[in-house]
């Protein structure tokens, strides 16, 4: 029949994040890959206030935000925010054996996660995902590190 295409047996993540996975980071990947994102990913709840990734620890997961805001902390100063749709943890997956920084919830979070050697697989089937990945990796390492040092630049103390 005409509907063969419609299971109703299929993860409740399934539409949220097909939807999330058509940003602009998986325009153009195979739907073989994506599909089997999909498939690997779990939905995390992260209440206000959490660590989802700490500055100097093992990388872990790479993520992909749902819902709500969290804030990237490099030395205690934020640097950015993350949003619905973006995704992160893709440095300490690709680029270094550290994580470079602090993203802390700050409201409750909905957050999609697929674990690293999972990913890495992934990765290999798909050298357009991994070049973007790897290039959303390195530019924001590279805005990091143009960050002005510490000394003297907290809050509106360089201002007065």
């Amino acid at each position: 029949g005409a509907h063969a295409g419609a299971h109703a047996g299929g993860p409740i993540v399934g539409q949220p994040l097909v939807d999330l996975l058509k940003n602009r980071l998986f325009q153009g990947i195979e739907d073989t890959v994506t599909s089997e994102m999909i498939a690997s990913m779990q939905r995390i709840s992260i209440p206000a206030g959490q660590h989802v990734i700490s500055a100097g620890a093992t990388p872990g997961p790479f993520f992909i935000i749902e819902a709500g805001c969290l804030a990237v902390l490099v030395d205690g100063d934020q640097i950015g925010m993350l949003h619905s749709t973006d995704s992160f943890g893709e440095i300490g997956v690709l680029l270094t054996d550290k994580a470079s920084a602090d993203v802390v919830a700050i409201e409750p979070c909905s957050i999609f996660a697929i674990l690293r050697p999972r990913l890495l697989q992934l990765l290999a089937k798909s050298p357009l995902l991994y070049a973007k990945l790897h290039a959303q990796g390195e530019e924001r390492m590279r805005r990091a590190s143009a960050l002005p040092s510490r000394a003297g630049v907290g809050g509106l103390q360089g201002l007065q």
